[in-house]
This record gives C-alpha cells, structure tokens and sequence, in this order.
C-alpha cells in the first residue's frame, strides 16, 4: 500500500472519519485526553476469598455436627421413642448443639442449656485455621473478612434454629472462635502475623521502648503461663479419670443405653473434656466449681450434694490430703514463665521485668475468666441451673498466684535485690559485732 492512501477496500468511509477527526481543534483534543478518570471502587486484594473462607469454615463444621445427628436419627428411625420426629428434627438438634459451641442458648422443655461444649469450640476454630490456610490469607484485610464471613453464618444458623437463642453470645462466640483460628491460620501461611496496620504501627511506636516491651514479653508469658497451667490441669483430668475407671464404667452402664447412645454419651464426654480441664484450673486455684445448686467442689473440701449420672462426673476429685497446697502449682507455673523471660533478657531493667511479670499475671487473669465463663452456665433445669466455677473467683486466683511467683522470681533476680540483701546482711553482722564488743 501507498503511504498516505487507503487501501481500495476502506473507501470513502476511511475518509470521511479522517476528515471528522482532523477538524476538532488541537485545544480540544487536549482538553479530552486529559479529562481525569473515575476510579472504580474496587474491595482490598483478596477480601472475597478471606470471606468465602470464614463461610466455607463455619458451614464445614456445621456439618460435621448436622450429618452424624441426621444419621443417627435414620439409625433409629423406627424407635418408638421417637414419636412423630423427623429428620429435620435431628438437624435442629445438630444446628442447637453447633450454637451453643458458639456460646449460643438451648431452649427445650422449660429449660436453658448455656454450657459451651469447649471440645466442639476447639474443633470449630481448627476447621477455621485450616480454611484459612488453605485460602492463603496473609493480611489483616483477610484477617477481617474471614472472621465477619465465619460469625455470621453462626448468627444465621442460631437464627433459624427454634430451640436456639442468644443471638448476642452466638456472634461474640463466632468472633472470638473464627478470630482464634484465623490467627492460627496465618501464622501458618507467613510464618509469623503480618505487620500491624499503619496507624496502628503509629500509635504503638508513640508508645515508651520500655512499656513496649514489657508488653511483649508479658504477651508471651501470658501464652507460656495459661499453657503451662491448663496442662497441668489437664494432667489432673487424666489421673481422676484413671483413679476413678470403675466408677466412670458404672455411670455408664446406669444409663442403660444401647449401642449408639453409649457412643454418644461418649463423644458427648469427649467433646466436654476442655470444659473439665477449666473446672480442674478453678480446683487448682482454690474456688473449685458448682455441679449443681447444692454441690460444691473444692480443694480440702468434701462433695456436698449429689452428682449427676454422667461418666466425667466420677472424676470429680473428693477430699484429697494435702489438698491446701494445690495453689503452690500456679505459683510454680509463674515462676517458672518468669524465669523464662529473665532467661532470654537477663540485661533488661527492672522496669521492664516487673512490668512484664504484671503484664503476664493480668492477662492469665483475663484469659482465665474467658475460659471460665465459657465452661459455665446451665445444662438443665433444677439445681443444675448452675455448674461450672464462678469466673471472677477464678480469674482473680489465677492471677495472684501467677503474680506471686513470677514477682518473687523477678525480686530474686534483679541484681538490686542481691546488692539490697548484701547491705542488709552486712548490716546485720555489725550489729552483731557492736552488740558483742559491748
């Protein structure tokens, strides 16, 4: 082809747009291109897939509770027991037991069940690590979009239950179960959380060096510390448990269930084991904790009150020797969380021991009372209105003898304390020398 001249098959069309465009002015043209665009409001990278992972979490675990309920209604389909039920009564039942892991309320026959089943809660958030992971969610965006997706299915699901209720604690339960498991999850993926957004960044930076990390390693202790007791809580779960085998055996056989109720009655058991092992922590420290109106269990103290027939009820501890001295254990745990950290900044100022020694000792107290207020509540009507022990007790036991332990290592640490107990002895011996002479 020429340059300069269309080619025979654009014709007089071609020319006509040359000529069309040719006479708008150069100033116009201008104008035009420069004229700005309209962003289009787009959601953060990776937001809908963070989201769809919470929701694909929740639904997850909702079903691995609704489809063993829906089979073993179809099992016993043809039990007289159970009337005119259906299988979308046995998916109710499945979608209430899902709830109240959530923190939701059970309703039936006049009666409340508010007793979070901690095993189904743990569960719940490792599916939601898990999505999370699998979904690669590495920010703090995703963070948020993964658990609003996660606690709205289990307001949703609460919602439609009729036997369920407690909206409230059903969404602070999905929030703090999916916000658990998200954690969990992205840590995986990173290998460390991402860093904190930037205003926040900001405003910690605002913070002074030595409360920074004072709160760092109290954060850290905090961790060690309510790992280390609720291990040896559930250290002393087992050991009932194996002491009292006979009696667990004959709780069972007293229910006189078949087959498939006693394997029910024995994942219900498992799935409580957590709640059990919080109610061990309460012992340990010193308030015990309720099985019922009139039964109160502490350490030194006998049963009062009769116990359910449920086989975790056998390992409910009775009047033990030496039973005083169980709180020396928490008092060991933070001394032993305070070493831990004198150990990795053996330089650090007493400043900021002291402070993370608070730090750790506050937040047991706060994780302690979460815990505790999850593993208690009703589970039916009568003086079984309330089991469990009694959160603040708890909390504030923990606490103390968290702080006394990890305090009397950090003083026995600190070169000040050795230099103020070399003064006070070198004191002391002049005295002695003065009182002699005279």
């Amino acid at each position: 082809d020429t340059p300069g001249v269309f080619p025979p098959r654009i014709g007089a069309a071609a020319r006509r747009w040359t000529a069309m465009t040719t006479v708008i002015p150069a100033r116009a043209r201008t104008v035009l291109a420069d004229a700005p665009v309209r962003a289009r409001a787009a959601l953060p990278d990776g937001s809908p897939r963070a989201f769809l992972a919470g929701v694909e979490a929740a639904v997850f675990g909702w079903l691995c509770v609704v489809v063993p309920a829906v089979a073993g209604y179809v099992a016993t389909a043809a039990a007289p027991a159970l009337g005119d039920a259906t299988w979308l009564h046995a998916a109710g039942v499945g979608s209430a037991l899902w709830a109240l892991a959530h923190g939701g309320v059970v309703m039936a026959a006049g009666a409340s069940v508010s007793l979070v089943p901690l095993g189904l809660s743990a569960l719940a958030a490792g599916a939601c690590a898990f999505s999370v992971r699998r979904a690669a969610v590495a920010t703090w965006t995703g963070f948020a979009g993964a658990v609003l997706g996660y606690a709205l299915v289990a307001v949703l699901v609460t919602a439609a239950t009729p036997v369920a209720g407690g909206l409230a604690r059903a969404a602070a339960g999905g929030l703090l179960i999916s916000a658990a498991g998200a954690l969990v999850g992205m840590r995986r993926v990173r290998g460390s959380l991402p860093p904190l957004p930037r205003r926040l960044a900001a405003a910690v930076d605002r913070v002074p060096p030595g409360a920074r990390v004072a709160a760092l390693a109290g954060g850290r202790g905090t961790v060690v510390a309510l790992a280390a007791a609720l291990g040896v809580s559930l250290v002393l779960v087992l050991v009932s448990l194996g002491a009292s085998h006979e009696g667990f055996s004959s709780s069972l056989a007293a229910l006189e269930a078949d087959v498939l109720g006693t394997v029910l009655v024995l994942v219900a058991s498992a799935l409580l084991v957590p709640s059990a092992v919080v109610w061990a922590l309460s012992w340990l420290a010193g308030p015990g904790f309720a099985v019922g109106e009139a039964t109160r269990v502490a350490p030194g103290a006998a049963v009062e009150g009769p116990l359910p027939v449920f086989p975790l009820a056998a390992a409910v501890p009775g009047q033990l020797p030496l039973a005083g001295w169980t709180a020396v254990l928490l008092v060991a745990v933070g001394g032993a969380v305070a070493w831990r950290m004198h150990r990795r900044a053996p330089n650090g100022s007493w400043q900021a021991s002291a402070g993370a020694a608070l730090v750790t000792a506050l937040g047991c107290g706060v994780g302690t009372w979460v815990l505790a207020a999850l593993a208690s509540g009703s589970v039916g009507p009568g003086r079984m209105s309330d089991v469990g022990p009694d959160p603040f007790a708890t909390a504030a036991a923990v606490a103390g003898q968290i702080a006394l332990g990890a305090g009397l290592v950090v003083l026995a640490t600190r070169p000040e304390t050795a230099a103020l107990a070399r003064t006070a002895v070198n004191r002391l011996r002049a005295t002695r020398l003065r009182l002699r002479r005279g």
